[in-house]
């Protein structure tokens, strides 16, 4: 159980780090930020620039010449450094860090690069260079952040105090589960996406889910125990879902573990 308040948090279109800290001290507040915006001085090579209302347009100046956009991300902050850069056009650029490429080209798609863990935990300057492979890139934005690892444990600790919901039984169309509210005014927040196939009973009642992020389920329940009853009524589709106090934080993680 969070705070009801996260029910009304918008989103910024092109800061999804920032937004992991919004989440996080909208479900409890208090929760610090665990991302840390880095500055970073940018350098153009061969390439310019052109601003639109929506993009980042860079073409390059002279066609047959190798032509990048440098980051000097001047990190001040420790602890695990990611980079945003908002792109669909990610199979098209070739990405160093530190002189070293960390792209594979033969496992890309749109938005495989779009967040980039980096991996460095010193304070010290750090060198990013994307690489065109062609003529032009559109980028929406780009953004640095360190993760500061002990008040994102810190944050994880203090949600893992709140209500928590217990699977009681699960199969291929529903998940059973119970949870023990202790306080008025929060809402059970999942990470499973909004769809109308999904049929909800609360203590064996129909209830309308509310759309956290106009995009993931999150149920209002008063306080005392509740048994809750979560169906998928699509013929063949498997409940392979989970539950998630941390949320949109899952995927971050769950990058974290791919890349090793």
């Amino acid at each position: 159980m969070v705070d009801e308040k996260i029910k009304d948090l918008k989103l910024e279109e092109y800061n999804p780090l920032k937004n992991q800290n919004e989440i996080l001290k909208t479900m409890d507040s208090n929760i610090e930020n665990v991302f840390i915006r880095e500055n970073a001085t940018i350098k153009l090579n061969n390439l310019k620039l052109e601003k639109t209302k929506k993009e980042l347009v860079y073409n390059k100046i002279n066609k047959g010449d190798n032509a990048s956009i440098i980051f000097q991300i001047n990190k001040e902050n420790t602890g695990i450094l990611y980079g945003y850069i908002s792109s669909k056009s990610n199979k098209k650029i070739n990405i160093k860090l530190n002189g070293k490429s960390i792209t594979d080209q033969t496992n890309q798609n749109d938005y495989y690069y779009n967040i980039l863990e980096l991996k460095q935990t010193d304070i010290e300057p750090i060198i990013l260079e994307v690489e065109l492979l062609e003529d032009t890139l559109k980028i929406g934005d780009y953004m640095f952040y360190t993760l500061d690892l002990n008040k994102f444990n810190n944050a994880i600790n203090l949600l893992k105090q709140n209500d928590r919901l217990e699977i009681i039984n699960y199969d291929k169309n529903q998940i059973q589960a119970q949870i023990n509210v202790t306080e008025n005014d929060k809402i059970l927040y999942t990470s499973i996406p909004y769809d109308k196939s999904i049929k909800i009973e609360v203590d064996g009642n129909k209830v309308e889910p509310l759309k956290t992020f106009d995009t993931l389920i999150s149920l209002k329940l008063d306080k005392g125990i509740h048994k809750i009853t979560i169906k998928y009524e699509l013929p063949g589709l498997k409940m392979g879902i989970t539950l998630s106090v941390i949320g949109l934080l899952g995927f971050i993680i769950k990058r974290k573990i791919d890349r090793k």
